[in-house]
């Protein structure tokens, strides 16, 4: 079970502001810290910096996709461990099997699900 007597620093990643707002909003719900990137470029940028404990991860992204980002993640030694969840409106078996192959640790479709949500969240933190 993840613990609780700390605050969880979670990245999320996504272009698209009503995404992060929803996200930040059921994140600090829960008392965990949340840290916006809207792009790929400065995902990774925030990833190095910030060195969060989980990330979320949007897969439609200009010029960068998600599944590039997700790759770059896995290969900087300071990422290869941080557990991230892909979110995306995408769920074709093929988006969903490479991002497994390129490192994900979830998958989630939108729109997005609360109650799986925050299972999929906590899940991730107890690693």
């Amino acid at each position: 079970m993840a613990d609780y007597t700390r605050k969880y620093k979670i990245l999320v990643i996504d272009d698209d502001e009503n995404i992060r707002k929803l996200l930040t909003a059921i994140l600090q719900s829960s008392d965990h810290e949340v840290i916006l990137a809207d792009g790929p470029a400065e995902g990774l940028v925030a990833a190095l910096r910030e060195r969060p404990d989980l990330i979320l991860l949007d897969i439609f992204m200009e010029p960068v996709n998600g599944l590039q980002v997700l790759s770059q993640l896995r290969k900087i030694v300071a990422s290869t461990k941080v557990p991230i969840i892909m979110l995306t409106a995408a769920n074709t078996v093929n988006s969903i099997n490479q991002a497994f192959e390129l490192g994900a640790n979830d998958y989630m479709t939108k729109p997005i699900d609360f109650n799986m949500f925050k299972q999929k969240v906590d899940h991730c933190l107890q690693q």
